[in-house]
């Protein structure tokens, strides 16, 4: 019972994840076995990009969250556990000014 619970969990955790393209950032998030979610904003309609470090765990171990604000939508995508995420948001911010 104790391996299938852990495959489950891998399985779910493994199915998160963040597509950066030249266009789009895409997100999926997986919700249990059978519910998955896929988000898309534009590069052209982001506002605001920020990577943050809080507390005492992230800044040591190099992860934090980063945070993309979108034009005209009141929803922020959100991408928590995130290596290095202040470069990422600067890469972010990079290919919106090649776009």
């Amino acid at each position: 019972m104790g391996a299938l619970i852990l495959f489950v969990g891998l399985w779910v955790y493994r199915r998160n994840y963040v597509l950066i393209t030249n266009q789009h950032i895409i997100q999926v998030e997986q919700h249990g076995l059978f519910g998955s979610q896929v988000d898309q904003v534009s590069l052209g309609r982001i506002q605001d990009v920020s990577g943050v470090q809080q507390g005492y765990g992230p800044p040591c171990f190099g992860y934090g969250t980063v945070v993309v604000q979108s034009a005209g939508e009141s929803r922020q995508f959100i991408f928590p556990h995130v290596p290095e995420p202040k470069p990422l948001a600067d890469y972010i911010w990079s290919c919106m000014r090649i776009s």
